[in-house]
């Protein structure tokens, strides 16, 4: 066994129980561990165990990283801390359990087991992430917390953009993502909660609300510099529903025109600096890139039609080489045996690896958060949380349309994003309740008789104020 394993097993054994320990010594350790969470989608830090580096595959190994190594430590701390009520099975486990099984089967008649378990291995972690967020939201939900920890990465993200664009002279900006179109994923679903926050959002302290700003502008000026076509359009669809929602469910406001305006003119500005750029991006893509899409398609319905539950998982690029996978040899493999491309799109890939009812499970699983997020903006429109759930709304409504176009979901650090958005759209019940809770305590204590009398809500001590 090669010496890094030996280390990642060590301080994994290691690290899990002392994380967890420290959870109880101060409440700030637990924080920083669901920071570490949030943190992977920017900063994966895996170890793939059975690595396959040298073949053109969308999973090379059975990973182990950072998130799995917060989300153990956080997901233990709450079950041995009393102030959460840990469940194993949060709003939508039936979907995603049907998806799994799915996936099992097809890995099971895959002609590589082993490498087919590579995707299987990460359905599983992300599950797991799933079920941790999702129980961290539902007890202990800080809105602050989610909000600053967000705003950071959005800004790491786009320091690094901006040093590959002007330092490094790169065209097609990527930032810490593998490909430009997995960064474009993640600024359009920032971009989409940090816009619906900047229009909705209760009351926050005036730096927060230059944070929102920042954040926006950020995730917008990150998408854009990636030239990603999918990206593009999907960001301007999504960011138009959002200023639409905004309107609609809370009405008109001078905050709102202000933003309106002032989003408006930086977007003009912007415009006007980068559309010959976007112009030429879409004049001049190269001529055998659409009909490699649709080649490519083609191929994934072949393989789909061919086999009741697909190729097998993680070999559809395989597949897109020769017509019949071949008796060859793990060992023996090569990345001339794959194709460079990947199916460009999360739906086909999935139909073609797994078969059309793998695929038809995963689309009604993401229908299924969908919809929840739709009725949060309706069920909740009078709570603080409205602008946090247009922008989730919006942002999972972009991963889907993206995803039409391009492979990227199957990214970790994109798939752990939208692990985080259902684990914020499934416990909005409970979040609102947690916010409500905590104005009526603060009205309670506001109220409370002194000696000069009753001491009534003031502006340095408002009841609906979002606290840290």
């Amino acid at each position: 066994m090669e010496l890094k394993y030996i280390v990642f097993i060590i301080g994994f054994l290691t690290c899990v129980p002392l994380g967890v320990i420290s959870t109880f010594i101060s409440q700030k350790f637990f924080y920083v561990f669901v920071g570490l969470i949030l943190a992977s989608m920017l900063f994966p830090c895996d170890v793939n165990f059975y690595s396959m580096e040298q073949l053109r595959i969308t999973a090379r190994g059975y990973a182990v990283g950072l998130n799995d190594l917060a989300t153990w430590i956080v997901l233990l701390a709450m079950l041995f801390h009393s102030r959460f009520k840990v469940t194993f099975f949060p709003p939508g486990w039936i979907f995603c359990l049907i998806y799994f099984a799915l996936s099992v089967v097809a890995t099971v008649l895959s002609p590589y087991p082993i490498i087919s378990g590579f995707e299987l291995w990460r359905l599983v972690s992300m599950y797991i992430t799933y079920l941790t967020l999702y129980n961290y939201f539902k007890t202990d939900f800080n809105f602050i917390f989610f909000f600053r920890v967000s705003f950071i990465l959005v800004m790491l993200a786009s320091f690094k953009m901006l040093y590959q664009k002007y330092a490094q002279g790169i065209w097609q900006v990527m930032s810490y993502f593998p490909h430009q179109n997995s960064f474009a994923m993640f600024a359009c679903a920032y971009g989409m909660i940090f816009f619906g926050i900047l229009l909705v959002q209760g009351r926050m302290k005036k730096y927060d609300f230059f944070f929102a700003i920042l954040g926006a502008i950020g995730s917008a000026a990150s998408l854009a510099f990636t030239y990603s076509r999918g990206g593009l359009f999907t960001f301007a669809l999504c960011v138009s529903g959002v200023f639409l929602c905004a309107y609609i469910f809370s009405g008109v406001s001078m905050r709102k025109v202000v933003v309106t305006l002032l989003v408006g003119l930086i977007g003009l500005g912007g415009l006007g600096y980068m559309l010959p750029r976007i112009i030429d991006r879409y004049m001049n893509a190269p001529e055998g890139s659409k009909a490699d899409r649709i080649q490519l398609a083609q191929d994934a319905q072949v393989m789909a039609n061919t086999k009741t539950f697909g190729v097998g998982l993680n070999l559809s690029c395989f597949f897109l080489n020769i017509d019949y996978i071949q008796d060859i040899p793990l060992h023996e493999m090569r990345a001339t045996d794959f194709r460079r491309q990947n199916i460009e799109t999360i739906y086909l890939m999935i139909a073609a690896e797994a078969g059309w009812p793998t695929m038809i499970a995963f689309f009604v699983m993401m229908l299924y958060f969908w919809t929840r997020g739709l009725l949060n903006i309706f069920f909740y429109r009078k709570s603080e949380y409205l602008g946090l759930f247009i922008g989730l709304f919006f942002a999972i409504s972009g991963l889907m349309i993206q995803s039409t176009l391009e492979w990227v979901l199957r990214q970790p650090q994109n798939a752990l994003q939208l692990m985080m958005i259902f684990a914020m759209i499934a416990p909005a019940k409970y979040m609102v309740a947690q916010s409500e809770a905590r104005k009526a305590e603060a009205m309670a204590q506001a109220t409370m008789p002194t000696e000069d009398g009753p001491n009534p809500p003031t502006p340095e001590n408002p009841p609906s104020q979002i606290t840290a």
